[in-house]
């Protein structure tokens, strides 16, 4: 078992013991916590010390990607629902709550769109590798 030195030394904000660095150039003992609370605090991204920006972490970036995706996903799904509510009605079938995007109607519409989308996707890649 490896027992590895970490060196303390005081957050710059509350002075309390700290073994945490700052994401920028100057790398100042900081606790994630007091940093954040300091941003939110003075409005800024850049260190107090060094004034160069903070780099982002690779799990900010990842939370930031994992929101965007799950946006993109709700979107797709209410749209793909009303282009599907839109198609039954285009062929007569009577959709009783076109808005509602909880009902059984809305959840078909997006299955059609999906399997639409899939099937002129590989018509697409079929038509291309001939």
């Amino acid at each position: 078992m490896q027992v590895q030195n970490i060196a303390m030394e005081n957050c710059y904000i509350c002075l309390e013991a700290c073994s945490e660095k700052s994401p920028c150039e100057c790398k100042s003992p900081i606790h994630p916590q007091c940093m954040h609370d300091m941003q939110q605090i003075m409005h800024c991204d850049t260190c107090t010390i060094c004034k160069t920006p903070y780099i982002r972490s690779s799990k900010t970036q990842h939370c930031y990607t994992c929101t965007v995706k799950i946006i993109y996903v709700i979107a797709f799904y209410i749209v793909a629902g009303w282009c599907g509510k839109a198609a039954a009605l285009l062929t007569g079938y009577k959709i009783t709550q076109f808005y509602c995007f909880w009902s059984t109607e809305h959840i078909i519409g997006v299955l059609v769109v999906m399997i639409t989308i899939a099937c002129v996707y590989i018509t697409i890649n079929t038509i291309q590798m001939i």
